[in-house]
Parts: C-alpha cells; sequence; structure tokens
C-alpha cells in the first residue's frame, strides 16, 4: 500500500511539473513578430487555428507560444466598453471576461491585453 502511495505521489508531481513547463512564457510571446497575414487570419475566429500554424512556421514559437500570440492580437484592440470597465480599478477581472466574451480567447490572453492596457494608462498619466 506504501508503495502504491509513493507512486501516485510520485506521478502527480511529474504531472505538476510537465504542466509548468509546458506553460507558455508570457514574456516572451508579446516579442513574436507576426506578418500582417497572420494578424489578418487572428482576426477571424474561423481562421485562428490556421494563424497559429502560420505565426509557428514564420517564427519557430511552440504551439503554445504561437496560440497565446494569436490571442494577443485578436483581442486587440480593446472596444470602449471594456475601456470603461477597466478603468474602475475594481471591475478589472469583468473587463477580463468581457474581452474574454468579444474576442474568444483564452483567459490568460485576455488577462495580458487588459493589464497591458491599464500600464500603458498608468504611464500616461504620471
Amino acid at each position: 500500500m506504501e508503495s502504491l502511495v509513493v507512486v501516485v505521489s510520485l506521478t502527480l508531481t511529474l504531472v505538476f511539473i510537465w504542466i509548468l513547463l509546458s506553460r507558455p512564457d508570457p514574456e516572451k510571446v508579446p516579442s513574436l513578430h507576426l506578418s500582417p497575414a497572420v494578424r489578418e487570419m487572428a482576426a477571424d475566429p474561423a481562421r485562428r487555428s490556421e494563424a497559429v500554424e502560420w505565426c509557428r512556421r514564420e517564427t519557430g514559437a511552440s504551439r503554445a507560444d504561437a496560440l497565446l500570440a494569436v490571442e494577443l492580437v485578436a483581442a486587440e484592440p480593446l472596444s470602449n466598453d471594456v475601456k470603461a470597465i477597466a478603468a474602475d480599478p475594481g471591475r478589472k477581472i469583468e473587463a477580463i471576461k468581457r474581452v474574454r466574451d468579444e474576442a474568444g480567447v483564452s483567459l490568460m490572453a485576455a488577462k495580458m491585453v487588459v493589464e497591458k492596457y491599464l500600464a500603458n494608462q498608468g504611464s500616461t498619466t504620471s
């Protein structure tokens, strides 16, 4: 019984490490320079998977990094509604949810876009 517990614990630890290592690197992804063709595909939800493959070919990025880069392009520019919601510090989560609903992107991409917008707002008002 003890050996089963050790095996399960070790397996769960390895799965957790694999998940952490396979996540996209948010610091690296925004620096991917996407061609106008990929940006155009990213704007069309029906062509996003095609945009990811093109992004991978053009940049050599992993699938996760390419997907995040395409989603970041798809989520911008923010609508005026999202900007108004994000301006209220207590409604940041609502702004992220609105970006996800409007653009059909992942939680990570929506969060990064809203946080980038808020950071730029802070630097322009200072």
